[in-house]
């Protein structure tokens, strides 16, 4: 008899997942026939949700805000000495923007809605429990992408350009309160000052650089993510055969995750309004298949966007409970959770994956992210988490508090 949450028939899935599924791509397609497949097999209720957005956020958007933040920086550096105060006001323009990058909001997704020519689907598979006071929904993103850069050069030079910009604006704002107080002669100051243009060249050069880090469709993506989507389809076989009593469970395999979290996105767009902020909690897989400690992302952006309050608490818990080893994680800048768009809308919405440092982890979005990365042991991990956490999941309805914060309306 099986255990509850079986780790070696989640490796199965993730072996049968491994290959190149790019949004538009045959493997994509094969992909949700696989998954669609899975959850028909256990008889659970199923939706395919079509939707289609616009690429140009991902491909040419990004591309033209990076050209923008390095213009700025150079202007800035290169009119303060006949121009601070209007330098200073670049800074505070760069840094509004920077904020707004960093953090999911409603502007950015009216983006995707532009010359709709990308198409992808939701795989949707619901278990309804009789007198239902809550709601938990799984997710995991099933498509994958290869990239030019590996993963610690590109997020390496997307911290330098994000925080490397901030310190250039830090260095102008102090240059000009300093000189705007008469204060001239102080030698460090002198030499900031002489630094401060070819440092932003520097800077702009590394954005500069960023431009030439293309997406294709090499990668196999055991690790990113098939690992978590033979999480997910584990966990709703043994959900589906040992069910929480109260609590509706929807698993949902998003599609265009590496398009900018556009399946989620859409997903929220169309169901968001069906589910209760106060008794609807979301578990995204991502990445969990690495071995070592594994991590909670609840916080995002620059300031942190707190995405998971009550719900990362008792994940934490259930962990502990079973001597898994468990970190809250903080994601800045340079990647993307499909628990974003979620939690800007109110809910409380967490992402699980595996964090350890070494060659697993460096291989996503490359040839090499093949199924020798996935271990055992944290697909076990992973999975006990999202289990116990169905089975407790009821005694959250009862605490009062706050839930993610974010933008409300329609």
């Amino acid at each position: 008899m099986k255990m509850p949450f079986d780790a070696k028939t989640a490796y199965e899935h993730v072996k049968n997942l491994s290959f190149p599924r790019a949004t538009g791509s045959q493997g994509e397609k094969c992909a949700v026939e696989y998954i669609s497949g899975l959850f028909k097999q256990l008889g659970l209720d199923i939706e395919i949700q079509n939707f289609v957005f616009s690429s140009l956020p991902s491909r040419l958007f990004l591309r033209l805000g990076l050209l923008l933040q390095g213009g700025i920086l150079l202007t800035a550096s290169g009119i303060f000495d006949k121009a601070p105060i209007v330098s200073v006001l670049l800074i505070l323009l760069l840094s509004i923007l920077l904020v707004k990058a960093s953090r999911w909001g409603r502007f950015q997704e009216r983006w995707y809605n532009i010359k709709q020519t990308g198409f992808s689907q939701n795989i949707i598979a619901k278990k309804k429990a009789e007198y239902a006071d809550i709601v938990l929904i799984f997710l995991a993103h099933y498509d994958t992408k290869s990239q030019t850069m590996p993963i610690w050069l590109r997020f390496f030079l997307y911290c330098i350009g994000f925080f490397g910009s901030w310190l250039i604006g830090l260095a102008i704002v102090i240059l000009t309160i300093v000189e705007l107080h008469g204060v001239t002669n102080v030698g460090w100051l002198f030499v900031i000052h002489h630094l401060l243009l070819p440092f932003s060249v520097a800077l702009a050069g590394v954005l500069l650089s960023l431009q030439f880090n293309f997406s294709g469709n090499k990668s196999p993506g055991a690790l990113d993510n098939a690992s978590g989507v033979g999480v997910l389809l584990e966990l709703a076989r043994s959900l589906n055969e040992n069910p929480p009593e109260k609590v509706n469970l929807v698993f949902v395999a998003t599609g265009a995750e590496e398009d900018g979290l556009v399946g989620a996105m859409r997903y929220m767009q169309k169901y968001s309004q069906d589910f209760d902020p106060k008794r609807s909690f979301f578990i995204n897989y991502d990445g969990v298949g690495a071995e070592g400690k594994v991590t909670i992302t609840t916080k995002y952006g620059i300031p942190p966007a707190i995405a998971s309050r009550k719900l990362s608490k008792l994940a934490i818990k259930s962990a502990s409970q079973k001597g898994i080893k468990i970190s809250e994680g903080y994601v800045p800048i340079g990647a993307g959770f499909d628990q974003f768009p979620i939690a800007a809308r109110g809910f409380e919405a967490v992402t699980i994956s595996s964090r350890k440092f070494g060659s697993a982890i460096l291989s996503v979005h490359s040839s090499y992210d093949c199924l020798e990365n996935v271990c055992l042991e944290a697909l076990q991990n992973a999975g006990s988490i999202g289990f116990e956490l169905a089975k407790q999941i009821r005694c959250l309805r009862w605490q009062n508090g706050k839930t993610a914060r974010g933008y409300k309306g329609k």
